[in-house]
């Protein structure tokens, strides 16, 4: 096995562009999912011909040394291992070895697969490893993981609900559950506002700004700047708790008001013409102070970028749902860099 680290140039080196592509095609829910349903808005793949892989140039970088991001994990914990060891944050033991390296995770870690709890609980477990180490780990909340507990279960896998079976507690009266398998009723129980796992992702923030790089799993527009950045963040995390409301407009409202969680105005270059996206990641970025915003949530055919490198694109589907391959995205001083293995 070998890892390769991609270092795209930008600026004076000129841009490199990606080959052309096939997109990845949104495959049908066989893997006896309880839903049939789909995403609203596409969930296939980036223009090829317009797509930029990118190194970005340094700038003044402010106490974080190294980052690391991840996409979408879809519930596959080997797929997610594999990530992290090509991140070179943990060993082949699982063991955290990435000193003071920050790891995003921008969401959706949940749905469509059948290793929920086994991934949210991997990355528990090494979030304590990762601080005492001096580094962290920054798991975020996609649009799975609002969905599940707002009670959309359209993409749940009955196997993924046995995981559950076991947690002591639930209350699984919730008209909501009535339709579910007894597994999958503790499972929606697990995740509704108030149940433990609500409690957990609770603790994962909608929208992050670490340095010049703004993470996120749908898009941050100027109404969520207006809004407040912390202010989403805490009223989803009260809202995951069971103790406030979920402002519908800001997070899991869908595509088509632009919540965080489900916006694909940036990650699908088909929705609106390519100035206009610019412009409106230019607009977002200088507000925040940022040079670019990562995010999640539509499925490429690589990590890539967009708009001079001010729009990063890092899901792949990696998940054996989606069969893709694995791709890490390492920010160090500016620099930007894919990493990725082959076997």
């Amino acid at each position: 096995m070998f890892i390769f680290l991609l270092t795209l140039l930008l600026g004076g080196c000129g841009t490199k562009l990606l080959s052309a592509d096939t997109e990845k095609p949104v495959p049908r829910n066989t893997d006896g999912g309880v839903g049939s349903g789909t995403d609203t808005g596409t969930e296939a793949g980036t223009d090829s011909e317009t797509a930029q892989l990118i190194q970005l140039e340094a700038k003044e970088w402010t106490g974080e040394t190294r980052i690391v991001a991840i996409g979408d994990n879809h519930a596959d914990l080997s797929q997610t291992q594999r990530a992290l060891q090509i991140a070179r944050v943990v060993d082949e033991n699982l063991v955290w070895i990435g000193k003071d390296t920050i790891v995003v995770q921008t969401g959706d870690v949940i749905d469509r697969g059948t290793e929920e709890r086994e991934v949210i609980d991997l990355y528990e477990r090494l979030r304590p490893e990762a601080a005492a180490a001096g580094g962290q780990i920054i798991n975020m909340n996609g649009n799975h993981e609002i969905m599940t507990a707002q009670g959309d279960y359209r993409y749940m896998q009955a196997k993924a609900c046995e995981a559950f079976s076991s947690l002591p507690g639930l209350d699984t009266s919730n008209p909501a559950f009535e339709s579910l398998t007894s597994d999958c009723r503790k499972r929606a129980a697990a995740f509704w506002p108030g149940g433990p796992y609500a409690r957990i992702i609770a603790d994962w923030p909608v929208v992050v700004v670490l340095a010049d790089t703004v993470f996120v799993h749908g898009g941050v527009h100027q109404k969520h700047i207006e809004y407040g950045i912390d202010k989403i963040n805490e009223m989803t995390r009260t809202w995951l708790r069971g103790e406030g409301e979920l402002d519908t407009d800001m997070v899991g409202g869908g595509t088509a008001v632009y919540s965080v969680d489900w916006d694909r105005t940036y990650s699908s270059n088909a929705l609106l013409p390519e100035e206009t996206i610019c412009a409106a990641a230019k607009n977002v970025l200088d507000q925040l102070g940022a040079e670019r915003m990562v995010m999640g949530h539509t499925v490429q055919t690589r990590i890539n970028a967009f708009c001079d490198g001010m729009i990063v694109r890092i899901d792949i589907g990696m998940s054996e749902y989606y069969g893709g391959t694995i791709e890490v995205l390492e920010i160090i001083d500016g620099q930007v860099t894919v990493l990725t293995d082959t076997l």
